[in-house]
């Protein structure tokens, strides 16, 4: 379970460029007050004398609207307005998070204003698109499209049937935009289940572009999967990742659901991958390995400011203040990283604390502690009869000459102790 997570997050974000939110009311559920699809049509049931049930079948979704509306539309824009106008000033954990993500496009069924409300919105960034013409007129490069509409444009908004069967007709801009990014772009869809009807479409949007492809177009982030739907959605071009069993994560606000919480942590992790080594230490460190493989860093100052490592070098010692516990899953768990710093010539790993951590050398640990204490003893001879081959016998030769060569000893040998 742990390997498919981490395997998303590294996918996704090597796809930050081309990145795609689609939200959708399970993450305005989780904040009181929010209702979702099935809690709206509640209301509109009640109002019609309709069955109340706490989950409608599609049709039902989509008809019961549609009978509101035809019956009183006064009335079904009445409780679309209290449904949603009064819970605008929301300043939601999920509305920051996915301006800490920062990608490309936002899409959302909702109507709310849960997003653009929030104090951490970037309106200098995003634009936020309700119809074609603020499509059309938009001068912007990055869009939080509200493919439904928008709550203050009740003209907008795609609930009934209708506007279903008309959304072609009325929104061909936005739905050519759509349809355009899922030429390359790659989706997550967080706040849906399974069988929502806007997932549906999209996955249909998809597979009407890509006929006869096994292209993936994105991820979907369930709680608590069952396989059968897995496979299913995985042959339509979606990847299903069960965010159930998440590290879960001190929420800055109060979420109503535990499948909030669970899609919170998960997206909380492709922002924060400072927990990878932690969390996933044996997948993190077999990533790294790969890449060490293939050349990708030839040396450890790239991969440390790659992996967020602050550390400097001290003649054959590595001094890290920042990043340590990176550096302990590596140390760990890898089996290229250590390589890659013997062969930068760097034999010792300490905290910034001056703690001795590592000693590197592929072959024989031992070898290493021995070599630092003769360098200090300045016992060179003694070098030669610890290791085994010429290898090691050359590279440690070519240290004393340049970095082990102490004439006060006293001073020195104390630290050795620690080894």
């Amino acid at each position: 379970m742990h390997d498919n997570i981490y395997k998303a997050l590294e996918e996704l974000r090597r796809k930050k460029d081309k990145l795609v939110l689609f939200v959708g009311a399970g993450i305005s559920k989780n904040f009181e007050g929010f209702v979702d699809w099935h809690g709206l049509v509640k209301k509109m049931a009640k109002k019609i004398g309709g069955p109340i049930k706490k989950y409608y079948s599609n049709d039902e979704l989509l008809m019961i609207p549609e009978y509101l509306n035809i019956k009183n539309e006064k009335e079904y824009f009445k409780i679309l307005k209290r449904s949603f106008s009064s819970k605008n000033k929301v300043d939601s954990c999920f509305s920051k998070l996915f301006m800490e993500i920062n990608p490309q496009h936002i899409i959302t069924t909702n109507y709310d204003e849960l997003i653009e409300k929030s104090s951490s919105f970037k309106n200098d960034f995003y634009d936020v698109i309700y119809d074609d013409e603020s499509l059309y007129s938009s001068n912007y490069n990055h869009h939080i499209i509200k493919m439904h509409g928008d709550i203050n444009h009740l003209k907008t908004i795609v609930l009934k049937e209708k506007d279903y069967l008309d959304y072609s007709d009325h929104h061909k801009l936005i739905e050519t935009f759509i349809k355009a990014l899922m030429v390359d772009h790659f989706f997550v869809f967080c706040g849906y289940s399974i069988n929502d009807y806007n997932v549906k479409m999209m996955i249909n949007w998809f597979n009407n572009i890509h006929k006869e492809s096994n292209r993936m177009f994105g991820y979907i982030l369930l709680d608590s999967v069952d396989e059968k739907d897995s496979l299913y959605l995985s042959q339509k071009g979606l990847k299903v990742i069960d965010v159930h069993d998440c590290h879960k994560f001190e929420i800055p606000s109060p979420l109503t659901n535990i499948k909030g919480m669970n899609v919170y942590n998960f997206l909380y992790l492709l922002k924060h991958n400072e927990y990878d080594a932690k969390l996933f230490p044996s997948e993190y460190s077999k990533s790294i390995d790969d890449e060490l493989q293939s050349l990708k860093y030839t040396n450890v100052r790239s991969l440390m400011l790659n992996y967020g490592i602050k550390a400097s070098r001290e003649a054959g010692t590595l001094v890290v203040s920042e990043g340590m516990q990176v550096i302990d899953c590596l140390m760990t768990n890898s089996k290229e990283f250590p390589k890659l710093l013997y062969k930068n010539r760097i034999i010792c790993i300490q905290d910034i604390y001056q703690h001795t951590k590592h000693i590197i050398n592929p072959s024989d640990r031992f070898e290493g502690i021995k070599f630092i204490e003769y360098g200090y003893l300045n016992e060179y001879e003694l070098v030669f009869d610890s290791v085994d081959n010429s290898f090691s016998k050359k590279y440690y030769d070519e240290e004393i000459s340049s970095i082990f060569i102490h004439s006060n000893y006293n001073n020195n040998y104390s630290s050795i102790e620690c080894f």
